[in-house]
């Protein structure tokens, strides 16, 4: 990666769970994506095996000398700092499951919220913006495991085509925001189960825990799985994509 290319990189979680699932998740300062592993789980003799991964975040720093600032609280750091300061090849992660937890009392809100995907879109939205202007950097990378990657495209085509509420104006559309957009394990076709004959599926749709139907296509309408033109987008092998409902996309009216 060369120094033309060092832009920020903006880290989005998966799905959590249940609440208990969300206050243990907000316990980790990096939402996982410190975490390392130790295991490749099926090799070509398709047998587990010992192998000692670094965690992306590590890989990043060491060898992209990439810089992770926290200093007590990423969004308290990026408000102080003055515009254009803040190194361009820095690392951030967007705590988005801290406005539902219900382990830091009032400090994030008065009271933990329901999980919202459209409502976690909008805030990566203001994370970008908050980065791109701290830094100097024209765009960002995104990188989203799993349900972040709904959420990056929730961002990317429909919150970037719509109108800020606080200010009135349209908000920069995602082609201006983010050079790459790279997801890996999303269900960008929605989640089937292969069992019950659809029953299993309406039941999760029905009493499914928090956050759950941000995998249904139902959450995002459209027809396409494509990102807006101009966007690059990247999906590593494995990413999910089989449905019996047709692809979806967060279009830019209602979901």
């Amino acid at each position: 990666m060369t120094g033309a290319e060092r832009m920020p990189i903006i880290y989005i979680r998966g799905y959590a769970g249940p609440p208990s699932g969300i206050d243990k998740q907000v316990d980790d300062p990096f939402y996982g994506f410190n975490t390392g592993a130790t295991h490749v789980r099926v090799n070509s003799d398709r047998d587990p095996r010992f192998y000692q991964f670094e965690s992306p975040i590590l890989r990043l720093m060491t060898d992209e000398g990439y810089t992770l600032l926290v200093h007590g609280d990423q969004q308290v750091y990026l408000q102080s700092r003055p515009d254009r300061t803040v190194p361009p090849a820095s690392i951030w992660v967007l705590r988005f499951y801290d406005y539902a937890a219900s382990t830091f009392g009032t400090s994030i809100s008065d009271r933990p919220e329901q999980f919202d995907l459209e409502r976690a879109a909008e805030r990566l939205y203001d994370l970008v913006q908050l980065v791109r202007r701290k830094t100097g950097a024209p765009k960002v990378y995104l990188v989203a495991h799993s349900m972040g990657g709904l959420i990056a495209r929730c961002m990317i085509e429909k919150v970037a085509r719509s109108v800020d509420p606080h200010t009135g104006h349209t908000r920069e559309p995602a082609s201006a925001l983010v050079d790459k957009l790279f997801t890996y394990g999303t269900p960008h076709g929605g989640i089937v189960f292969d069992m019950g004959g659809g029953l299993v599926d309406w039941a999760m749709e029905t009493f499914g825990p928090c956050g759950w139907t941000s995998s249904l296509p139902t959450r995002c309408t459209g027809t396409s799985p494509r990102a807006p033109p101009r966007v690059r987008t990247h999906r590593r092998a494995g990413s999910r994509t089989r449905s019996r409902k047709k692809p979806s996309t967060c279009a830019a009216s209602s979901a």
